[in-house]
């Protein structure tokens, strides 16, 4: 349950996960990392990664959700990991930066949320269809939440076709979809409450898109993420 203005911590504390859905017991919920107040950037991901999620956020006492809070408000000042340092060169063409230790001139801040709050294992990909629509269902008010009350935030980052795709289904938008051949992905554009939206297909932690052709593609959505 989602309490009346975004109080991170309590929804760190409160939140409990929907039954059966492959939750690692004695998980806690993924908010948001980076200075999101300040930021006018947001990558978005589908969900945290299990086994990941939940090594570095073992189970707390409750006391502990304002000290959890706070490492993830100041994430990039303390951690780097390859899922943000991928997106990073994307984020400069848009003319925003992570902050912290991506050490950067850009003016603006970005920070990064997921369409669902929970880690999973297996991962998203594995999941039966059933479980992650209830996943979704979960996760949707405190996605919209966050961006209702984050007006700093104009442009919307979704890394991968999954998360442009079930952001299509939940919303009941349709993005325009651009075939980049040369780019070995695809990219998404459209509007998503009030924001701008620029997505692509590839998932850049994992995909085999040569140097060459990441740093073609972080033009190409520099370029969109201005155009309406």
């Amino acid at each position: 349950m989602i309490t009346r203005g975004m109080d991170y911590p309590a929804y760190i504390r409160d939140a409990t996960p929907p039954d059966s859905c492959c939750v690692p017991a004695g998980a806690l919920p993924h908010v948001v990392e980076g200075q999101v107040n300040e930021a006018v950037v947001a990558t978005v991901g589908i969900n945290p990664h299990g086994v990941w999620h939940c090594s570095h956020y073992p189970p707390m006492a409750a006391s502990g959700a304002e000290e959890l809070w706070e490492d993830k408000r100041r994430y990039f000042e303390n951690h780097r990991y390859r899922y943000f340092t991928v997106l990073e060169p994307i984020l400069n063409a848009c003319g925003a930066s992570y902050g912290g230790r991506y050490v950067s001139s850009q003016p603006n801040l970005a920070c990064s949320m997921d369409v669902v709050q929970w880690p999973t294992d297996p991962l998203w990909r594995k999941l039966d269809r059933r479980v992650q629509d209830r996943l979704i269902e979960d996760g949707r008010p405190f996605f919209e939440k966050v961006l209702r009350e984050s007006p700093n935030i104009r442009l919307l980052l979704g890394n991968g076709r999954t998360v442009a795709e079930t952001l299509e289904r939940i919303f009941g938008t349709r993005f325009e979809e651009r075939v980049e051949r040369c780019l070995g992905t695809s990219v998404f554009c459209g509007e998503l409450l009030g924001r701008r939206f620029v997505g692509w297909s590839q998932f850049l932690s994992n995909s085999r898109m040569r140097r060459s052709q990441r740093a073609e593609l972080a033009s190409l959505v520099g370029r969109l993420s201005t155009s309406g």
